[in-house]
């Protein structure tokens, strides 16, 4: 358990005691550490995930009962030399090679129990060192962004928060932390952030939110944040995702797909995407054809507007395992709302449509064409008979 957590224990207890039982749980979860709370009797009024896990015990084996008794089958040591009021020697239910020291701090109140893992250390003091250079190597070493926000600015950043907005370290511990943020949204978050630090309201939040790099321009974030504890004050710890190339690239595809839609909408050819589940998308042109509204259309598996004679090829289609197969063109028959038959060629090819593979059909409308070979054919045959007629 880090230092910044013991020096403060009045504080944890504090708001322990004033807060209701969700965020009661939600203050002990961001303890970091195995923690039980118990009154001054002992007696187990709440504790947190970690100490369930580690103690192997389920809810009604540990409320209301009496946390020394509880604890009796798994201390190795009676009694350490004490830094604390109490300190014990401890042995992992749930795995026997792991030890762990009790450190108990108490108010008025209640007593909080930390569970401390001494990883082969016989001082807990020095359990207590490593535990802290551990989450410190993990902060200096992850990939994203970590600060740890009080009321007299940034108290610790790691190397990835300083290259996001481009700042060396030291001017970034020395900068104020709100100019990061917009302009326009600098005074309301700076508000409510301290009010929030002020007031020791429990925080655990996900967002997105822009921030602004050392150069001027938006750097678009993807921020977590929580409440947590630093050299015995209450804090805000972040975690930072630059995701500015993420929404560059969300929006390309957005727009591309916005062109790409106006130019099918807008195209002569009729064209409809259809999967396992039906139609799943129809332009304005096939709309008109059939003389139908788009709604009329969508998630119909029945395809009664395509001709008896080739609706099983279509519905078949759908029952298949749709692949990235070569394109195919077929004649078929369209029938209209009013029952008026046109003629159509399709090209059907597959498509990735809302990340899943789809036929995409463009069919071109040949009743004229079909009409004019008709009439060419009938106007030889006129003339094959007058010819005969003549000789």
């Amino acid at each position: 358990m880090h230092n910044d957590v013991k020096l403060n224990v009045e504080q944890i207890l504090g708001a322990w005691d004033r807060n209701t039982p969700h965020k009661r749980k939600l203050l002990l979860e961001l303890l970091g550490v195995p923690a039980i709370i118990t009154d001054l009797d002992g007696m187990v009024l709440d504790y947190n995930i970690q100490a369930h896990l580690l103690l192997g015990l389920d809810r009604h084996e540990l409320l209301g009962r009496d946390l020394g008794l509880l604890l009796s089958n798994y201390i190795v040591v009676d009694k350490l030399p004490t830094i604390t009021e109490d300190l014990y020697k401890f042995n992992s239910q749930a795995n026997k090679t792991d030890h762990y020291f009790i450190n108990s701090y108490k108010n008025e109140k209640y007593k909080i129990h930390f569970f401390v893992r001494t990883d082969g250390w016989s001082s807990p003091e020095d359990a207590l060192l490593v535990t802290e250079q551990k989450y410190r190597n993990l902060v200096e070493n992850a990939v994203e962004g970590i600060f740890i926000l009080g009321l007299k600015g940034f108290y610790l950043v790691n190397e990835s928060f300083c290259k996001i907005f481009g700042y060396q370290m030291e001017e970034i511990l020395q900068l104020d932390p709100y100019l990061l943020v917009p302009p326009n949204e600098r005074q309301s978050i700076k508000e409510n952030l301290i009010r929030k630090m002020e007031e020791k309201i429990l925080m655990h939040r996900k967002v997105e939110q822009v921030l602004l790099h050392k150069e001027g321009y938006e750097v678009t974030c993807e921020m977590s944040f929580f409440s947590t504890f630093y050299n015995g004050e209450y804090a805000i710890q972040g975690h930072v995702r630059d995701i500015s190339e993420l929404k560059r690239v969300e929006k390309e595809l957005e727009e591309s797909e916005v062109i790409y839609r106006t130019v099918v909408e807008n195209a002569y050819d009729n064209v409809f995407i259809f999967n396992k589940d039906g139609l799943v998308y129809a332009n304005k042109r096939l709309c008109e054809t059939l003389g139908c509204k788009y709604d009329e259309l969508i998630g119909k598996k029945d395809f009664e507007w395509i001709a008896p004679e080739h609706r099983k090829r279509f519905i078949k289609m759908t029952e298949e395992s749709i692949s990235n197969k070569a394109s195919t063109y077929f004649q078929s028959d369209l029938i209209t709302k009013q029952g008026v038959r046109k003629n159509f060629v399709f090209n059907i090819s597959t498509v990735l449509f809302k990340n899943k593979y789809a036929y995409l059909a463009i069919g071109k409308d040949i009743s004229f064409k079909k009409h004019q070979m008709r009439e060419k054919r009938l106007e030889k045959r006129r003339d094959s008979i007058v010819n005969r007629i003549l000789r």
